[in-house]
């Protein structure tokens, strides 16, 4: 068994991490040794595709067919189980888990073992044509299919059946899930206090985005497989992150801007507007939701680049420019 998973000296290439990150990076080798014989398996071909900061994914063969195996930093393991097998039971496309465990017996992380979802293409080199655009709605009308199913609670499901959840109420979850990726002295690093309680009055402690009906959510959209040829087929949502259940519209909101990079695609974007548009008639209210949730999301992310390291001027240009069209368009001094 030869792999190499690339673990040396990442406390110096990857700075201001957690000691779990570092941890699962630098035993990666060993961690996965432990599962493959545990679970009898004879892994070849094996490849680290991925290594963001709250997981690590390693592709691998076994008996012909192709697996993946994702151990979570974060503990969110148990949502992301529980979203599968929400979409499953609902006849909506989804990788196969195969083996999991969330005890953190056998190595100190959560992680799972799912196939690989077979035909997957990448929209690497349609950015703005029709293949895009068609792509992009497409998704959407998919993404409505997942917020059609109902949730038992807000944030984050606590147990893979979806009985206990993280918080009691939206607006807690929302608070929790800002607190813990983003963090007040981050952000205060970042607006005025004067640009802090607007946001603030407008996001965590708005009463107005409290809803009572929370419905399954992505997080972490628009993460998704798809087939560009012969036809243009989604084949299943991966990576479904933070906040689980909770308001449609958290989704929704979440990818109306063009990344800088253009990693989203203005033909995508094209498109995904376009499906909403008609997947998700708005009324006053949900507009107004719609655009709070944006803010939100620009301000969050804003905390979380600048906790990282990582350049904020865009994010933070987009949260005072949000901000300003929410008090423009509803009168808000």
């Amino acid at each position: 068994m030869k792999f190499d998973f690339l673990n040396h000296n990442v406390r110096i290439l990857s700075p201001n991490q957690t000691e779990r990150f570092y941890n699962l990076r630098e035993n990666l080798g060993a961690y996965f040794l432990q599962i493959a014989e545990k679970y009898s398996l004879i892994p070849e071909k094996i490849k680290l595709i991925d290594g963001g900061i709250n997981s690590v994914l390693i592709k691998f063969k076994n008996k012909s067919s192709s697996y993946l195996l994702k151990i979570t930093t974060n503990k969110d393991a148990t949502s992301e189980i529980f979203f599968y097998r929400a979409l499953s039971t609902n006849a909506l496309p989804v990788p196969k888990i195969i083996n999991f465990d969330l005890s953190e017996d056998l190595i100190p992380y959560q992680f799972f073992i799912m196939e690989e979802v077979e035909g997957v293409q990448s929209f690497q080199d349609h950015i703005n044509d029709e293949t895009a655009t068609k792509g992009g709605y497409i998704y959407a009308k998919e993404l409505k299919k997942v917020h059609n199913i109902a949730v038992n609670g807000f944030g984050r499901p606590l147990d893979i059946g979806g009985l206990n959840w993280s918080q009691k109420s939206w607006l807690e979850a929302l608070k929790s899930f800002f607190e813990e990726n983003a963090g007040y002295k981050n952000v205060e690093n970042l607006f005025t206090s004067e640009q802090l309680k607007a946001i603030y009055r407008l996001t965590i402690v708005n009463q107005k985005l409290e809803i009572l009906k929370p419905c399954l959510l992505h997080g972490d959209i628009p993460n998704g497989l798809m087939q560009i040829k012969p036809t243009i087929k989604f084949l299943a949502f991966i990576d479904p992150s933070g906040i689980i259940g909770g308001d449609f519209l958290y989704d929704v909101s979440s990818i109306y801007h063009i990344n800088e990079k253009g990693e989203i695609g203005v033909g995508f974007m094209k498109g995904f507007e376009k499906g909403c548009t008609e997947a998700y008639p708005m009324n006053n209210q949900e507009i107004y939701r719609f655009h709070c949730l944006r803010l939100f999301h620009l301000f969050w992310k804003s905390g979380f680049f600048y906790k990282h390291g990582w350049n904020t001027n865009l994010l933070h240009e987009q949260t005072i420019t949000k901000l300003d069209q929410i008090q423009k368009q509803y009168g808000i001094r």
